[in-house]
């Protein structure tokens, strides 16, 4: 079935998941991970683990 049919039901997940979704973003940017500073080296990797450890969420395949 064509990925087009599938919207209705991607857009209620997102929004149901709206909340969380923006706590979740507000969280990330709060940490100063980009940056030359050596500073922030372990902030920088903080931020990787982050974003590596965010789920696809278990409705969603990566394709």
């Amino acid at each position: 079935m064509p990925a087009f049919y599938h919207v209705d039901a991607i857009l209620a997940i997102a929004d149901a998941r709206l909340d969380a979704s923006c706590r979740a973003l507000i969280e990330l940017l709060a940490i100063p991970s980009v940056s030359a500073q050596p500073g922030h080296k372990a902030d920088c990797q903080r931020g990787a683990e982050r974003v590596c450890a965010t789920p696809n969420g278990p409705d969603f395949e990566a394709a």
